[in-house]
């Protein structure tokens, strides 16, 4: 039996686990008290569930753990274990940063217009724009890669019409 104690588990709660032989009878008794002592079995995708409501992940590295679990090849794997270790989480934040930052620039320039410190120079907001134009691009060009290493290279890509 090992006991993994939150928040350092993987589920960021208290969690034991119990290991018992492969016999016949010693598992189903094991079960039969641990259930009788209220226990039930974890749902599929209970415990990766209880890490996101706990803060420990967030909804990609959920979906990154499911890619893990489904991978097929070792590039499929090594874009589950990057996703898991949260750089596309990373790039994503950034570009949000990024746009938080336009807009308050935006927003500033309409509301205080006439204010000490002057307008927003115009530089200063196309250098956002571009800024979050890049990171966007950026993150675009790497979706068809994503997806068809997420699908395993089966599915061709359609184009439109």
């Amino acid at each position: 039996m090992f006991a993994y104690r939150g928040p350092h588990s993987y589920t960021g709660e208290d969690v034991v686990d119990i290991s018992v032989h492969g016999g016949l009878l010693v598992p189903v008794e094991v079960l039969s008290a641990l259930h009788e002592a209220g226990a039930r079995p974890a749902m599929p995708g209970e415990f990766t569930r209880r890490a996101i409501m706990n803060g420990k992940m967030d909804l990609l590295q959920a979906e990154a753990v499911g890619d893990l679990i489904d991978a097929t090849s070792p590039a499929q794997r090594r874009a589950a274990l990057s996703q898991l270790d949260r750089s596309l989480s990373r790039r994503i934040a950034s570009l949000r940063d990024d746009m938080l930052n336009l807009e308050a620039l935006v927003s500033y320039e309409i509301d205080f217009p006439e204010e000490d410190s002057g307008p927003v120079p115009p530089e200063r907001v196309a250098t956002a724009i571009h800024t979050v134009a890049d990171s966007l691009r950026s993150l675009l060009a790497t979706a068809s890669e994503g997806e068809r290493l997420r699908e395993g290279g089966s599915r061709r890509h359609r184009r439109s019409p």
